[in-house]
């Protein structure tokens, strides 16, 4: 039984919080649109409203929307492990039935640390382990990686290793 290195959880905040913020952009957009055809309504005298608690509810809409929006992301992600074993990587996912997508180090060609401006600011990003074979389906993307750069050495290390003891 080959021997565990080490685990990563992804980050869940760093993963969850552009998102729900992208979430508050496209729901606040369509509020005020709604706000906008209320008030146009009012002022034909069709119906008479409290702006205030129209501006409240819509408020809470919003929030409530985008929260619901990334629930399941929230999951997955909580669910999310990556396991780092002397000969390979295990990225397992245990919500209703338990997901493991396996990788050798053998395969891993290249490592692509993908980081946006939020991703440095968090320190966090995402990795991804590129195998030699032109398919991208059969690369391993660990998500919202906090700590990438000191990952990314490791992995290599376990790569080093993992070549050393097939020769």
């Amino acid at each position: 039984m080959p021997k565990l290195n080490f685990v990563i959880k992804p980050d869940i905040t760093n993963a969850l919080l552009p998102t729900f913020l992208r979430w508050v952009f496209r729901y606040t957009v369509g509020a005020v649109v709604v706000y906008f055809l209320f008030s146009f309504l009012a002022r034909l005298g069709v119906m008479d409203i409290l702006f205030g608690r129209l501006i409240f509810a819509l408020i809470i809409v919003v929030f409530v929307l985008s929260l619901s929006s990334i629930k399941l992301q929230f999951l997955v992600l909580s669910n999310t492990r990556y396991l780092f074993y002397d000969t390979h990587v295990v990225e397992e996912r245990k919500l209703l039935v338990t997901k493991r997508h396996s990788m050798p180090y053998k395969q891993i060609s290249k490592i692509i640390n993908n980081s946006t401006i939020w991703d440095r600011f968090s320190k966090a990003s995402n990795m991804v382990l590129r195998t030699a074979r032109p398919d991208e389906s059969q690369d391993l993307v660990l998500r919202s990686i906090k700590n990438s750069e000191d990952v990314e050495h490791k992995i290599y290390k376990l790569l080093k290793e993992d070549a050393r003891a097939r020769h």
